[in-house]
């Protein structure tokens, strides 16, 4: 017997949003802490030079919050308004073999070996049919089974953990 899962969702500029925003603040993360590190070492041992690396410091983190609070909100905002289609409302269904979209204007079907990265976040599932398109699904709008189904297919399929481009045979 095939386990199949199916829920009906809509999708808004805020799942893109909060995808984007996740994977920025991660991907931040690690310039942030090694700057901090190293203004925090040049502070121990006196260099006159901690005064500007923590300005660049502050500069920086800055830069993040203007990013993370203005421009990628923006952005998301504005790819959706792009592209109508991506509103919905769309049919998830999913099996062992492959994930369905369907909405009143077209289907879009992936194996699960096609899809080449997914990215989780508290609110989303997101998979990825190529490195920079993803398909956001909120994770309220279907049962738990089906979201613990799609990780498990995702992982199932060579994709071991999230945010990790798949291999090239």
């Amino acid at each position: 017997l095939m386990t199949k899962y199916e829920a009906t969702i809509t999708k808004h500029p805020s799942d893109m949003i909060e995808l984007l925003r996740y994977r920025s603040v991660r991907r931040s993360f690690g310039s942030a802490s090694v700057m901090i590190g190293g203004v925090i070492l040049a502070y121990l041992i006196e260099l006159e030079i901690a005064r500007l690396l923590l300005i660049a410091g502050i500069f920086g983190l800055i830069a993040i919050g203007a990013q993370h609070y203005y421009s990628i909100p923006r952005l998301a905002r504005r790819v959706f308004q792009e592209q109508p289609t991506q509103a919905g409302p769309f049919t998830v269904e999913a099996d062992h073999e492959q994930f369905t979209l369907t909405s009143d204007r077209g289907v879009f079907r992936s194996r699960w070996d096609e899809l080449v990265r997914w990215y989780e976040t508290p609110n989303i599932i997101a998979m990825y049919v190529n490195s920079y398109s993803a398909i956001p699904l909120r994770k309220s709008q279907m049962s738990a089974a089906m979201v613990s189904f799609l990780r498990s297919q995702l992982v199932a399929s060579g994709l071991s953990k999230p945010n990790t481009l798949r291999r090239k045979p």
